[in-house]
């Protein structure tokens, strides 16, 4: 800053303008029923779950549930614990895009979730789901 010239310093405008900038892979905050969401694509699956819910096709949903995975600074937040009408949770998380953190809590999930982690992603007329840690939970028939 000492180095800076006055002619180059920013203007209430352009400053607010850097300010509103916003995530840097693309999400808008979206809110829905009152509730604020991280993204168009998760109040969106938020918009389905309570369907299903009120459906009777789930039992429930919770939002924003931290796990720990493995040791105490391995802490993830995933997007949805769904409730499934059998009994049955699982988490879920909706994804735009993978970062390279995301890819270490796939490994943990894989090794230390709690319940199986289905990746939502949006893809043509619907989701694309992939599973992880679901070979741990499977129920023998």
């Amino acid at each position: 800053m000492a180095n800076m010239r006055h002619s180059d310093a920013m203007t209430g405008r352009q400053f607010q303008a850097l300010r509103r900038r916003g995530n840097k892979y693309g999400a808008r905050r979206t809110k829905l029923d009152g509730v604020s969401y991280d993204s168009r694509q998760e109040a969106c699956r938020a918009a389905e779950l309570a369907a299903e819910s009120a459906a009777g096709q789930i039992r429930g949903y919770l939002r924003q549930v931290t796990f720990r995975l493995g040791c105490e600074e391995n802490r993830y937040r995933a997007d949805f614990v769904v409730f499934g009408s059998d009994g049955i949770a699982w988490a879920e998380d909706v994804k735009g895009f993978e970062t390279p953190a995301f890819l270490k809590v796939r490994r943990l999930w894989a090794r230390y979730g709690p319940c199986p982690l289905i990746i939502l992603k949006r893809g043509g007329k619907g989701w694309r789901r992939e599973e992880v840690g679901s070979e741990k939970y499977e129920v023998e028939k």
